[in-house]
C-alpha cells in the first residue's frame, strides 16, 4: 500500500497529468489493493478491480473446501518455514505460485496450473515466497470497501477458483458507486483471447464515462 500511495502522490506531480482524473486499475490480488488504495487515497475519480481478491480468509476457507485442511497446513509450515529464514536473514524460501491439485504451491484449483503459466513469459520461474500463506488471512479489502466513494468497476468471473466471488459481491455493495460486471469465466479465462476482449470494451466504456468530464 505504501507503494501504491507514494505513486499515485508522484504521478499528480507530473505535467501533462490531470490530477482530477485518476484511475486506478487492479487485477486478482491488485483488484484488491486498488480497493484499499482508493479508500486511503480518498482522491482518486475511480478503479477497476478485476476477478479482485477481496477477502483472503474467504480464500483460506475456499482452499479447505476443495484442497483440504492438510494442504492449509502444509502451506502454513511452508510459510513459517520462510519467515523464520527472513528472521535469521537467510534467502527466502519459495513454493509453486501455481500447481495441479495436491501439489505443494500457492494456487491449486483444476484451472489453476494451465491457466496461470499460460500467462508467464519464457525463464519467469513458477514461485513465490512461502510467506504468503501466512499473510492471506490478513488482507481483507472488503473491510475498508465502504470508504470507497469514487465510481467502482467490479468485474467478477463467475467460475473464479481463486478470488471468492461472494467476497466481490460484498465488497461491491459497501462501495458508494459501484458497477458490478459478471462473466461465465474462471480466473484465467479474463487475461487472453475472446474472454479478454469482452472485459476490455465494458472498461473502456467505464472509463470513458466516468473521465469525460
Amino acid at each position: 500500500m505504501e507503494d501504491w500511495l507514494s505513486a499515485i502522490a508522484f504521478v499528480r506531480t507530473l505535467d501533462g497529468i490531470k490530477s482530477g482524473a485518476i484511475a486506478l486499475w487492479g487485477t486478482s490480488f491488485g483488484g484488491g489493493l486498488v480497493t484499499v488504495a482508493a479508500a486511503r487515497d480518498g482522491n482518486v475519480q475511480a478503479i477497476i478491480a478485476q476477478c479482485p481478491m477481496m477477502d483472503g480468509l474467504a480464500s483460506v476457507f475456499e482452499v479447505i473446501r476443495y484442497a483440504g485442511i492438510t494442504h492449509v497446513m502444509k502451506l502454513s509450515a511452508h510459510g513459517s518455514l520462510d519467515v523464520g529464514r527472513a528472521l535469521l536473514g537467510m534467502s527466502p524460501h519459495y513454493i509453486a505460485s501455481a500447481g495441479r491439485p495436491g501439489d505443494v504451491a500457492a494456487m491449486t484449483a483444476e484451472d489453476c496450473y494451465d491457466g496461470y503459466l499460460a500467462l508467464i513469459p519464457e525463464g519467469v520461474p513458477n514461485k513465490v515466497a512461502a510467506r504468503i500463506s501466512t499473510m492471506l488471512m490478513t488482507f481483507r479489502p472488503v473491510s475498508e470497501a465502504h470508504k470507497v466513494n469514487c465510481p467502482a468497476l467490479i468485474l467478477i468471473c463467475e467460475k473464479d477458483t481463486v478470488a471468492p466471488v461472494a467476497a466481490a459481491e460484498k465488497a461491491a455493495k459497501k462501495m458508494k458507486q459501484a458497477e458490478v460486471r459478471r462473466y461465465e469465466m474462471g480466473h484465467f479465462d479474463i487475461y487472453q483471447g475472446e474472454d479478454r476482449e469482452k472485459t476490455i470494451t465494458d472498461q473502456l466504456a467505464f472509463l470513458k464515462k466516468v473521465l469525460s468530464a
